[in-house]
């Protein structure tokens, strides 16, 4: 078996997640929908909680029943929920 992902790139993702993230995400001018699965281990509630308060107006939706890859796991729902989002902006 190996990695499917090339281990610079995950070495790389992993210390990007632990930059202060705050001014560039407070930056953002465009429209965004925050989609977080409920039970995901990557970004906990209290992340996305702590989002929220930064960007309350960011709409959220936090799908039941998946973990970090919603897309792939409830694809329906998250077609529905970008559809409408930007059929709004």
């Amino acid at each position: 078996m190996r990695p499917l992902a090339d281990p610079a790139a995950m070495a790389a993702t992993a210390r990007g997640l632990r930059e202060d993230l705050v001014p560039a995400f407070t930056a953002v001018r465009t429209p965004v929908l925050l989609i977080r699965g409920a039970q995901s281990k990557l970004v906990s509630a209290a992340a996305l909680e702590k989002t929220q308060s930064l960007r309350p107006d960011m709409p959220t939706l936090v799908v039941p029943n998946t973990d970090h890859y919603v897309p792939e796991e409830d694809p329906d729902t998250v077609a529905s929920a970008v559809i409408d989002f930007a059929g709004k902006h």
